[in-house]
């Protein structure tokens, strides 16, 4: 009867540690392996699941990477307005000017920028040190 007793405890103290989206990933995640588990283990070309994440990817070189990228960003535009509607939280517009440099950190500038670049040429310089290094 103890026994029983620290095991619920133990069990509802893991419960609470846990937010409702973890458990729901942990969920999604055991029915996708079940799925994994259910399909044959060679995938033949004409497999349409495989067909269908190889058409969701996106890859540097693609000649219509540029209308996917502009197609996410209205849907998210679309997203956050029919967001902002319903909430009535207010946000920044998205830059939309020419496409930045790369930086270190990946971060997109603000949507008040006006793309030029007033920095002293180090993040230039580092980025091509890396990829120098990386390289060999």
């Amino acid at each position: 009867s103890e026994e029983n007793k620290k095991l619920k405890l133990e069990q509802a103290q893991f419960e609470w540690g846990r937010g409702a989206v973890q458990k729901k990933d942990e969920e999604e995640f055991k029915r996708e392996l079940i799925e994994i588990s259910q399909q044959p283990f060679a995938r033949t070309i004409d497999d349409p699941k495989l067909e269908l994440s190889r058409k969701v990817e996106l890859r540097d070189g693609d000649p219509m990477l540029a209308f996917f990228r502009k197609k996410e960003k209205l849907k998210y535009a679309a997203e956050l307005k029919m967001e902002s509607s319903t909430t009535n939280i207010s946000r920044k517009p998205l830059y939309e000017g020419p496409l930045p440099t790369p930086n270190r950190f990946g971060i997109m500038p603000g949507y008040r920028w006006d793309a030029v670049n007033r920095g002293n040429g180090f993040e230039h310089k580092l980025l091509i040190r890396m990829n120098d290094k990386g390289s060999f």
